[in-house]
């Protein structure tokens, strides 16, 4: 009976908010207060889960672009679908931003209600610091949303983009042998990976003393 599951996943989950709630309130030590919370946090993130596969509800995140380069800007794409049979209310989406990041929504972030077969999008512009390292970053966030039977869900999403470095050295090219005591030319090649500006680059070489 699927009314039956949406009943008592969301009866589940409210219990565990009011646990969490009640804990958060007694003034224990922080220590002792995040060990009890620990597995509350998750079990309410499963239950989150369960409900948004009970409801049909699901979130998700996707890139405009596989790379980015570092001091550019990058645009997420955030959905929140209802497949299921009841409606959504107070959908609210969050994108949080990677340390240094600089994110914005283009839009509205929150609907008043999602009925059956709507999808909501929140789109984001996300600038990367020009010192950002480069590699693999992870981008997540949330979308909540209440249940017709009032209960508060949390779907977290998250995807991935690569930081690519602005400037990189592609080549390196040096005579063999190198001759001692002549002046012998080596050959740096570099590349701008930026598509916005040129940029100043300073090339050295180190050699053995």
């Amino acid at each position: 009976d699927a009314s039956a599951l949406r009943t008592r996943t969301n009866k589940a989950l409210g219990t565990a908010r009011s646990l969490r709630g009640w804990i958060s309130e007694q003034g224990l030590a922080a220590d002792d207060a995040a060990a009890l919370l620990a597995p509350v946090d998750r079990a309410i993130a499963s239950l989150s889960e369960a409900s948004g596969r009970a409801f049909g509800v699901s979130a998700s995140v996707a890139p405009g672009a596989e790379q980015v380069v570092a001091g550019e800007t990058v645009g997420f794409t955030a959905a929140v679908t209802n497949e299921g049979d009841a409606r959504a209310t107070r959908v609210n989406v969050e994108l949080d931003a990677p340390e240094g990041w600089d994110v914005r929504a283009l839009g509205p972030a929150s609907r008043s209600v999602l009925a059956p077969g709507e999808t909501f999008e929140v789109r984001y512009e996300a600038r990367v610091p020009l010192s950002a390292e480069p590699g693999d970053v992870a981008v997540g966030g949330r979308a909540t949303y209440r249940t017709t039977a009032g209960a508060t869900v949390e779907l977290p999403f998250e995807t991935g983009v690569e930081v690519v470095a602005p400037v990189e050295v592609t080549a390196l090219e040096a005579p063999r042998p190198v001759l001692g005591g002549e002046a012998n030319a080596v050959t740096v090649t570099v590349r701008n990976n930026r598509t916005s500006e040129a940029v100043a680059v300073d090339a050295g070489v180190n050699a053995p003393s």
